[in-house]
């Protein structure tokens, strides 16, 4: 291979698909869970990609896509992908799901009369196909049953009148917004 010349990134995949990230990962058999497709656009978009060794192939692709890498322990990437990842994957697909029942209980579209485009970008998540997420969620599902213990508690206080609650969750999304 000319070292002056990088190939594409989704072409790397095969000979390295022990550096993916752990969520990309089948946890069976350590292959990508996701098409080569998905993970190249990560990269070109100039995602985070977070490896748990280091690569100097790996790390000039991610470089030269104009990415960042991180280092990072692969319990600490499990349980920040919990409440970053699969957490809002896990509540959009829940509630398109309640709501999809709620409408076939009541037999009309009485509820979508109502959704506005706020529903439509929390539900976006939903439509992600369950064999992409179902081995995600399985092999974390010990740090995601936290979180979602917590938002539950959140939520809780919410309807019992924590106000406080919207001004946290405003300033998460402003650092989130200003980083």
């Amino acid at each position: 291979m000319d070292p002056d010349v990088v190939p594409h990134p989704a072409a790397l995949l095969d000979e390295h698909a022990d550096l993916l990230p752990l969520d990309l990962r089948d946890p069976e058999d350590e292959a990508p869970v996701v098409e080569q497709d998905v993970i190249a656009q990560a990269h070109i978009a100039g995602e985070p990609l977070v490896v748990d060794r280091d690569d100097p192939l790996v790390s000039r692709v991610i470089r030269d896509c104009d990415a960042q890498l991180q280092r990072v322990d692969p319990r600490q990437h499990d349980a920040a992908v919990a409440v970053t990842s699969h957490l809002p994957q896990i509540l959009s697909t829940a509630l398109a799901a309640y709501i999809g029942e709620r409408r076939a209980a009541g037999g009309g579209r009485e509820l979508l009369d109502f959704a506005g485009s706020g529903l439509e970008t929390f539900l976006r998540l939903a439509g992600s196909d369950a064999s992409v997420w179902r081995p995600l969620i399985e092999s974390n599902r010990a740090n995601i049953q936290s979180h979602i213990d917590g938002v539950l508690r959140v939520v809780r206080d919410i309807l019992d009148g924590d106000s406080k609650a919207f001004a946290r969750a405003q300033q998460l999304l402003r650092d989130l917004t200003n980083r």
